[in-house]
C-alpha cells in the first residue's frame, strides 16, 4: 500500500481523549516511516528515503486540496476567502520552517530531514482541516434571496441580493423578452432552482441573444461566484430540464448540445 493511502485514515477525531494521547498525527507519521522503509523501490537507502517521503507528501497535498475545497462549500463566501488565505499562509509557513531543516545539515540527511518535516507538518494541517469541519460552522443560507434585471438595449445586468445585501452582479450578455403574447418569450426569466449536490439554492436566467438565439445561464451567488456555473447558447432551439437533482440542457448551438450540471460534458 502506498504510504499516502495510510495517512487521513489514521488521524483520528481530535476531540476524542484517546487520540490526543496518541497523537495522531505522530501516529500517521510513524505509519508512512514504516511503509517508506519497506517499500523496495526505495531499499537502496540514502536519499532514497526523502524521495519516498516526497511521494507521500505530494500524494497527501492532493488529498489536503480536495479536503480544503470541501469544508470550503460549507462556508459562507468570506469564510471561504479566509480559508484560502491561510492555506496560502500556511504553504509560505511549511516552506520556511522546513527549508530552515534542509539548510542547516549536510546534503542528504539534510534533503531527508526536510522532506520529513515537509510530511509532518502537512500531517499536522490535515489534522488542522478536520478540526475546522468539526467546528466550524456551516453557511447559513438568507431567508430571502431576491434579484433585479436591468435593461441596456440588447444587454441586460442581473443584481441579486440577500435581504438588503448586495451578493454578486452579473452582465447576462442578453435581454429579457417582455412581449407576453410571444411564445418565445415564455422560457425568459431568472428563477431558483435547487440542485441536489449543492447545499443552497442557485439561479438560473435564460434571455434572448439576437432575434432567435437563447442563452442560459446557471449562477451562484451565495456561493460567491461572480461568473456563471454554466453559460449555454442555442442558435434557435435551447430546452432545460432538472432530473436526479441535476440540470439537463440541450441545445442547437456549438457542440455538446446535451449537457449536464454538475457533470459536465456530452450527457448520455
Amino acid at each position: 500500500m502506498r504510504p499516502a493511502a495510510l495517512l487521513l485514515a489514521a488521524l483520528l477525531p481530535l476531540a476524542s481523549a484517546a487520540a490526543l494521547a496518541e497523537d495522531p498525527v505522530t501516529a500517521a507519521f510513524e505509519q508512512a516511516m514504516a511503509a517508506c522503509e519497506a517499500d523496495p523501490r526505495f531499499r537502496v537507502g540514502g536519499a532514497a528515503m526523502g524521495d519516498c517521503l516526497a511521494e507521500a507528501t505530494a500524494a497527501l497535498e492532493r488529498d489536503l486540496a480536495a479536503e480544503q475545497e470541501r469544508v470550503g462549500r460549507r462556508l459562507c463566501p468570506a469564510g471561504r476567502e479566509r480559508l484560502a488565505l491561510a492555506a496560502r499562509s500556511w504553504e509560505e509557513y511549511r516552506a520556511g520552517f522546513c527549508g530552515v531543516v534542509e539548510e542547516t545539515g549536510d546534503n542528504t540527511p539534510a534533503f531527508v530531514n526536510a522532506q520529513s518535516c515537509e510530511l509532518l507538518v502537512s500531517l499536522r494541517r490535515a489534522a488542522d482541516l478536520r478540526f475546522l469541519d468539526t467546528y466550524a460552522a456551516a453557511c447559513r443560507v438568507p431567508d430571502v434571496l431576491h434579484w433585479a434585471v436591468e435593461a441596456q438595449g440588447l444587454d441586460s445586468t442581473l443584481r441579486v441580493f440577500a435581504g438588503r445585501r448586495p451578493l454578486a452582479t452579473y452582465a447576462l450578455g442578453c435581454f429579457m423578452c417582455d412581449e407576453p403574447d410571444d411564445p418565445e418569450c415564455a422560457g425568459d426569466g431568472v428563477r431558483r432552482v435547487d440542485l441536489g449536490p449543492v447545499p443552497r439554492p442557485l439561479l438560473l436566467a435564460v434571455c434572448h441573444k439576437g432575434a432567435h438565439s437563447r442563452r442560459l445561464h446557471l449562477l451562484d451567488p451565495l456561493g460567491g461566484a461572480q461568473e456563471p456555473l454554466l453559460s449555454v447558447t442555442g442558435a434557435y432551439a435551447l430546452e432545460w430540464r432538472i432530473e436526479g437533482g441535476r440540470l439537463v440542457v440541450e441545445h442547437d448551438g456549438d457542440a455538446p448540445r446535451r449537457l449536464v450540471w454538475p457533470g459536465g460534458g456530452e450527457a448520455r
